[in-house]
């Protein structure tokens, strides 16, 4: 029952990842946010649509950002439930939906700057004190 419950995506259910061969929204998830947007981004660079790549370009923006927060945070976000599915959706949605793409891409433009700002200079910080010791 457990693992036929953690296959449907059910949060909080305690499972060994290594017993269960696969994760139904997982493999949702990935069909749609990478084998279909990856065979677009090809059409778009045989098509030299410049428009489709840009498009093509910021989904994969949109796409790792999503990716970099869900590997960051997947140790609480697995305990709300129906995560999986609620990802697998955003995936899909992003994927075949260019506008959504696009809006979640010019919110990320418009801060990515600061938070890198940010960063480099807590890393000249670092390597500041490094050089000192």
């Amino acid at each position: 029952k457990l693992q036929f419950l953690y296959l449907i995506g059910a949060a909080g259910v305690e499972s060994d990842r290594e017993e269960t061969m696969f994760n139904l929204p997982m493999l949702v998830s990935l069909g749609a946010g990478f084998a279909y947007p990856a065979y677009k981004t090809i059409d778009a660079i045989e098509s030299n649509n410049a428009e489709l790549q840009a498009q093509n370009l910021k989904y994969w923006v949109v796409f790792s950002l999503l990716f970099f927060v869900h590997v960051l945070l997947e140790f609480a976000l697995q305990y709300v439930p129906l995560y999986y599915w609620l990802h697998a959706l955003l995936v899909a949605v992003i994927a075949t939906q260019p506008l959504v793409t696009e809006h979640i891409f010019h919110e990320v433009k418009r801060y990515l700057p600061q938070v890198m700002e940010r960063v480099q200079a807590e890393t000249d910080k670092v390597k500041s004190m490094l050089r000192g010791q």
